[in-house]
């Protein structure tokens, strides 16, 4: 399950919806993902963490890239890196995103590119995207939006 936010241009209206987490679909979602990782469609990096560290998991989960260099703002998936903590045997197939600080030692952070200018990205976690300052600005007219009144809610 994962939150989601909506903002909107008070310009010219624009609405974005935001959606964090993970969905109802994680196993699945997570397997396809790992795959794509592990035959390098992810990047040369990740590859090699995972077939270096056959323990090793990665967070899939949905984060907000936000450049504070051109402005551009997209949904990715987070990539973050871990190892799983000394006598921690998962017995699940997938790794559990709540249980990563408990049960896993983080391991590289994913360096996020912007996709419009090539900068690197300030990546913003469902956990912290309301306690961090963003400037979010509408892909139509370049204002700053706002948080809408109907605001956020739970999917899955």
């Amino acid at each position: 399950m994962g939150k989601f936010f909506t903002f909107r241009c008070e310009n010219c209206g624009h609405k974005l919806k935001f959606y964090f987490g993970i969905g109802g679909k994680y196993p699945e979602t997570y397997q396809e993902i790992l795959n794509s990782a592990i035959v390098g469609n992810l990047g040369a990096e990740i590859q090699k963490f995972l077939i270096d560290n056959p323990s090793g998991v990665i967070d899939v989960s949905r984060v907000l890239a936000n450049c504070k260099n051109c402005g551009h703002h997209e949904m990715v998936r987070d990539l973050t890196m871990y190892l799983p903590k000394e006598n921690f045997f998962r017995e699940e197939i997938f790794p559990l995103p709540f249980e990563f600080e408990k049960n896993y030692n983080l391991a590289k952070k994913f360096q996020h590119k912007c996709s419009y200018c090539g900068e690197s990205v300030e990546v913003v976690t469902e956990k912290n995207f309301l306690r961090t300052e963003i400037k979010l600005l509408c892909p139509n007219c370049d204002c700053e939006m706002v948080k809408s009144k109907s605001g956020s809610g739970h999917w899955d």
